[in-house]
């Protein structure tokens, strides 16, 4: 996929300016990448959690959609939405539709606040459909919901790349 359709994306702009701090028109678009090209030590993430991300979690996705952007290991649909990101040792957040977030934070599966000792984060910081995953390990469910979360980043797109820029390999392969 091209790199512009990631940056051009309006779904995309809260969580590119966060990850970055820049808007996203403004960004190096050296800095983002296919998961290939990446040893997860490199991540400032734990490896075992990108690998989690990357592996296990996309499981029922009928696309391969590992990026690294800024550094920070994420999942980009097809059509260049960004719809999950992991970091730190556990902590995930993934964005969903609005009936199945509700369902989500009702049942606890999910929250709208991660705690660290010293700083609480809110999902809201990467937009408002975004959610903190509780157990992004264990959970035998979770590659379902990542699916739900690839379709809904599939209706998000409006930017939406032709057939050759989707299949072509990006940029910074």
């Amino acid at each position: 996929m091209n790199i512009r359709t990631i940056l051009e994306q309006p779904a995309n702009s809260v969580f590119l300016k966060v990850t970055s701090g820049k808007p996203p028109l403004e960004m190096n678009p050296e800095l983002i990448h296919r998961a290939t090209n990446f040893y997860p030590f490199d991540l400032g993430t734990h490896p075992d959690l990108v690998k989690h991300l990357w592996t296990k979690l996309t499981s029922e996705l009928p696309t391969a959609c590992a990026y690294v952007i800024y550094h920070r290991p994420v999942l980009i649909h097809p059509k260049g939405v960004i719809f999950a990101n992991v970091g730190g040792t556990s902590t995930g957040v993934i964005r969903f539709p609005p009936t199945l977030r509700q369902e989500l934070i009702e049942s606890k599966r999910a929250s709208t606040t991660y705690d660290y000792p010293n700083v609480t984060l809110k999902a809201d910081n990467w937009g408002t459909d975004w959610l903190f995953i509780t157990r992004i390990f264990g959970d035998p469910q979770l590659p379902a919901l990542i699916r739900q979360a690839y379709d809904y980043a599939d209706t998000l797109a409006i930017i939406t790349p032709s057939e050759e820029e989707a299949a072509a390999p990006t940029e910074n392969e």
